[in-house]
């Protein structure tokens, strides 16, 4: 039990770190959009992939940690 917490501990920094991540990217894509003379059209689909990957990534990250919180409370009783 105590693995599974410590990993959830570990898990939850990373969400932390990725949600930080994603509104970085997105208030990029914002800029972008809102002046796109900003960057080349390649930076552009860069960064909307970037934000992409990041937003699949957070939600990898939610769905494990979702996960292992249910069977450490099923373990926990």
């Amino acid at each position: 039990k105590d693995v599974l917490k410590n990993y959830l501990i570990h898990i939850h920094q990373y969400i932390e770190k990725e949600r930080k991540g994603r509104e970085g990217v997105e208030k990029l894509v914002e800029v972008y959009k809102n002046k796109p003379s900003f960057a080349d059209a390649d930076a552009q689909e860069e960064t909307r992939q970037k934000l992409e990957q990041a937003t699949i990534m957070l939600n990898f990250l939610e769905a494990s940690h979702y996960k292992i919180n249910n069977n450490l409370c099923k373990l926990e009783g």
